[in-house]
């Protein structure tokens, strides 16, 4: 259906775009929401025991897993508004909070095992480092050596 002549409805916009005018009390108060939305609503995990010689299922309730990205899909928010708004004046205090919030709940929940350490630890970026040294054999010290097996004494 097309719109009625003389259609002056778009006049009584004053402005386009999303609304931008949050304050760090909005996120304080969003990030609290947050976190009470993991604890009221926990995912069901079904787990099977033998539970007098009979296999049983029992459900166990756990704790959604905080995350940033988490928080922004409940506020409906980009993650690229996200560093704008830790850009402006006033709201990098507010906003660091909130991320070491989530990082303290979710070392704290690892730590008790709530959570799996090591998803904990790629979310963080925390990773177990290992040194490997690596020998390469070229064909001169084949050559030299008269095999491939190298004998080191320490």
């Amino acid at each position: 259906m097309p719109a009625p002549k003389k259609n002056t409805f778009w006049r009584q916009r004053r402005k386009h775009g999303r609304d931008l005018s949050a304050t760090s009390e909005f996120f304080q108060e969003t990030s609290d929401d947050y976190f009470q939305w993991l604890l009221d609503n926990p995912i069901i995990v079904p787990d099977k025991r033998l539970v007098n010689g009979k296999l049983r299922t029992i459900y166990h309730e756990r704790i959604h897993m905080p995350t940033l990205g988490g928080y922004l899909s409940y506020i409906q928010m980009s993650p690229q508004t996200w560093n704008n708004f830790l850009n402006r004046e006033g709201f990098f205090d507010a906003l660091s909070a909130i991320q070491q919030q989530i990082e303290h709940y979710q070392l704290a929940y690892a730590a008790v095992d709530v959570f799996n350490e090591k998803v904990v630890s790629g979310v963080q970026g925390l990773s177990e480092k290992t040194e490997q040294e690596v020998t390469f054999i070229t064909h001169e010290s084949l050559l030299k050596n008269g095999s491939a097996y190298q004998k080191t004494e320490k």
